[in-house]
């Protein structure tokens, strides 16, 4: 599959609220069967999105749920941001999915899931990594939250994308 854009996606959380918007919103068809997605839990990192996802089936025949994890790659472009989107059964080549994640949807790729705990066995925790604690701060450019490490963070706290705005 390609890239979906917009321009008017000016930030990767307008991206990330209109997926969510965008994926959650009814009662959709597919293959007949008219199906519905809940996302259980979502984690935006640098390079994207990662989502478990409910759906469930409504149909005489098929009244089943599943639970999936899905990846929503992102990239600016200069005419604001980009998603690829790609699912654990497709084996994407990014690690950093939260492990917790891993319990909550059953294997469809375990040669990822794998290399998942492998990335994660080898990162260090954030706060023995600085010495200090993370905390979550409000960027007062765009309204979206950073994650900082460390106990010496000092006046006021931008997110990288507005950090790179107001320098260029």
């Amino acid at each position: 599959m390609g890239w979906t854009s917009c321009e008017t996606w000016k930030r990767q959380g307008d991206v990330v609220k209109a997926l969510l918007k965008e994926r959650t919103a009814t009662w959709l068809m597919m293959n007949g069967v008219w199906v519905k997605d809940e996302c259980l839990s979502h984690t935006v990192t640098t390079r994207g999105m990662w989502s478990v996802w409910e759906r469930a089936h409504l149909s005489r025949l098929d009244a089943r749920v599943e639970r999936f994890i899905t990846f929503d790659l992102m990239e600016r472009t200069p005419h604001g941001w980009a998603y690829k989107d790609m699912d654990e059964m497709v084996h994407p080549y990014y690690y950093d999915c939260p492990l917790e994640y891993l319990d909550m949807a059953p294997v469809a790729c375990e040669e990822w899931r794998a290399k998942v705990r492998e990335y994660w066995a080898g990162v260090p925790q954030l706060s023995l990594l600085r010495g200090g604690t993370t905390r979550t701060v409000t960027c007062p450019e765009c309204g979206e939250d950073v994650v900082r490490c460390g106990a010496h963070d000092e006046g006021v706290l931008t997110c990288a994308e507005c950090q790179e705005g107001s320098e260029g």
